[in-house]
């Protein structure tokens, strides 16, 4: 906070920062007494590079060591040092961790990049940036190159580009091969010359005609491809690395958002797909992982972190100085008036600048500015108790008003200077001096808080830790079938039920629907209540039963409710409508067990047994338990061998409610075994 007292000292840095400029920006800790550091280190500046041979042919690949790339590897150099050395933050009394590290930087561009790549090739867990556009992705663009030519075979262009994409990895020789004077389409060619990689593709090709586009794009990434017999993810990372796996994961994501609300086909979704952004933003306030966070400035406000690094304080975004703006919009205040002219101005060269103009579009530079340094106050603000100010430049040096130099330029005298090297080797200036860091430090005066642990990581890291034992051996039989099997369907053709249009009364068609929701409904009741509970709901209007049937029906139902074997099944206690999962069958045997996932129609537990009814609507009931069907037999087995692994140690007795009648009819063990799962 004394360092960020000091670069808006000056009143011209404190424009737009402040509302009343003449007042002095001080800002009163409440943290008194713990640690805190303030390190701006000298900017980095790219290496001359040496010639080259004379009459080189330019088909060799020469990799730049810029100077944003130098400084990438310095900020990912130091994170790695800090967790393998184990260095303690002081405020908090313990080592640093990678989740403490947010790195803030202007703008989306190169500098995100290379900072990313870098932490990840020092095996440093870093989130991924918090904004993301697939459609500009390379490996995103090389799947839909796949689904492209599935879709369109004959299309040699696209052909080709799947070819060198690295899922396939064919080299610029091969492909000129198969490509020059050839008699028909690349599709022939590559079919007679390179069968093995004509059968990956031609499997592509089918897929493309029934397959969601999830199923399609996660089997190319999870299965075997030509390129040296790496999965398709496997097969990326080797040539783009680590860094493309968020926006692979993303673009699976975007496959099963379009397949929530939209026909899973291939061709729709690459259409819906490249017609939209495609950009995805990561909310990071809710960040909890042990990892590194990159994002802009202006989306940290409201975020922070013990250790924050600035890498990009050159640049001066929307710099009227750098490009002509020829068009100037006319600006509002905050209460929606005109600030001045109300009318837009344009000039097409300098010489038609009228004074006008030249003012308007001063004013319009001045309210950048004030925007550029209100972004400085929000990221120097991030940070709890680290703050890490660096940039890097080209030929020129950095303007005047940047982050850079507003830091610099007042950065407390107190200050020590402190070595700093770039790859091992000291930094110089133009004139070859050595050029060194500049550190303000408060020590901790106060006891250290105690903090919760962080969270363990969970990125970079799991991909370099050895594989656990199990994930070495194959996996155990699922059960079968994968899908849970209801035991009322266990397969089997169910019996015929009994057609509304049949020769007896009308109500043998309707009379299972009412017996089931009387069941139901009046165990509910008390004892007493119930029969005339009963008389009352036959008695609706709605039903139209006159009063000889109701009188024979109540009675049937009454007779149920009362039976004297299964009188607990519907006594206080008892329970309707039951769901059950389980596993049926014995472990360990040749047959494998069976999920199974169905809703007991009624179900009682007592001390020492289980009572279950299963009720069968609408179908001729048998004469007796040996004449039930033997689909009905199984689903009461497999309900019995469900509840016996619930309930070890209780007795379980079964029985089927026939609503045609209505009969209640127990069944004995010795009945169920043949048919048990």
């Amino acid at each position: 906070l004394e360092v960020v007292d000091g670069v808006f000292a000056p009143i011209t840095a404190r424009r737009g920062v402040v509302a009343d400029v003449a007042r002095d920006v001080l800002h009163r800790p409440f943290r008194q007494g713990q640690a805190g550091l303030v390190e701006i280190w000298p900017l980095v500046q790219a290496q001359k590079r040496e010639g080259g041979e004379p009459w080189r042919m330019p088909v060799d690949i020469e990799t730049g060591d810029n100077a944003a790339s130098r400084l990438a590897r310095k900020i990912a150099q130091t994170v790695r040092g800090w967790i393998e050395n184990g260095e303690i933050l002081e405020s908090k009394g313990r080592p640093i961790r990678a989740g403490d590290v947010m790195v803030l930087v202007q703008s989306r561009g190169a500098i995100v990049d290379l900072i990313m790549r870098a932490l990840k090739e020092e095996h440093v867990p870093v989130a991924g940036i918090d904004r993301i556009t697939l459609t500009e992705e390379i490996s995103v663009m090389d799947l839909l190159a796949v689904a492209a030519f599935a879709l369109q075979p004959r299309d040699d262009l696209t052909l080709a580009t799947v070819l060198k994409s690295p899922l396939v990895g064919m080299g610029e020789e091969e492909l000129f091969t198969l490509c020059y004077g050839r008699p028909h389409g690349l599709w022939h060619r590559v079919r007679d010359a390179r069968p093995d990689i004509a059968l990956w593709l031609q499997k592509r090709i089918e897929r493309s005609g029934y397959a969601t586009p999830y199923e399609f794009f996660a089997e190319i990434l999870n299965t075997a491809c030509p390129a040296d017999n790496l999965s398709g993810r496997r097969a990326f990372y080797a040539r783009l690395g680590l860094d493309i796996q968020d926006a692979l994961d993303e673009f699976l994501n975007s496959c099963l958002q379009f397949e929530q609300s939209h026909t899973p086909a291939l061709q729709a979704f690459c259409e819906w797909f490249l017609r939209g952004d495609a950009q995805i933003k990561r909310e990071q306030e809710g960040h909890k992982a042990d990892q590194v966070r990159i994002m802009t400035v202006h989306a940290s406000k409201g975020l922070q972190a013990p250790i924050v690094f600035l890498p990009d304080t050159v640049k001066i975004l929307h710099d009227h100085n750098k490009g002509r703006v020829r068009l100037l919009w006319p600006e509002e205040d905050v209460d929606g008036n005109s600030a001045g002219v109300d009318v837009p101005l344009w000039s097409p060269r300098g010489e038609f600048d009228a004074g006008i103009y030249d003012r308007a579009r001063t004013a319009a530079a001045e309210k950048q500015m004030e925007e550029y340094r209100r972004l400085l106050y929000v990221a120097l603000t991030r940070a709890e108790d680290r703050l890490y100010v660096t940039g890097f430049r080209g030929k020129h040096a950095a303007k005047e008003g940047c982050w850079y130099n507003l830091v610099a330029e007042s950065f407390p005298k107190e200050a020590v200077s402190v070595p700093f090297d770039m790859d091992g080797a000291p930094v110089t200036d133009a004139e070859g001096e050595i050029l060194s860091a500049r550190r303000l430090h408060h020590p901790q005066t106060v006891p250290v808080e105690k903090t919760p642990p962080l969270p363990e990581a969970a990125s970079g890291d799991a991909l370099r830790r050895p594989l656990p034992e199990w994930a070495r051996h194959v996996p155990q039989a699922e059960p079968l079938p994968p899908v849970p099997l209801a035991p009322s369907k266990p397969g089997e053709d169910e019996p015929a039920a009994k057609s509304p249009l049949g020769t007896d009364d009308s109500w043998r068609f309707r009379r299972g629907v009412i017996v089931h929701q009387l069941l139901e409904i009046l165990p509910q009741l008390p004892p007493a209540r119930r029969a005339q509970a009963l008389q009352t709901w036959l008695a609706r209007p709605s039903l139209g039963m006159d009063t000889a049937e109701q009188n024979v029906f109540a009675q049937e139902v009454m007779a149920v409710l009362t039976h004297p074997d299964f009188a607990a099944i519907f006594a206080a206690g008892s329970r309707a409508e039951v769901p059950v999962v389980g596993l049926a069958g014995a472990a360990g045997m040749a047959v494998p067990q069976k999920v199974l996932s169905g809703q007991i129609d009624r179900l009682c537990v007592s001390e020492t047994e289980v009572l279950v009814v299963d009720f069968k609507t609408n179908r001729p009931p048998p004469k007796d338990e040996s004449k039930v069907q033997a689909v009905y037999l199984k689903q009461m087995a497999a309900y019995r061998d469900i509840l016996r692994k619930i309930y070890p140690g209780k007795s379980v007795r079964t029985a089927l409610l026939w609503t045609d009648g209505p009969v209640l009819m127990p069944l004995p063990d010795n009945l169920l075994d043949p048919h048990a799962p």
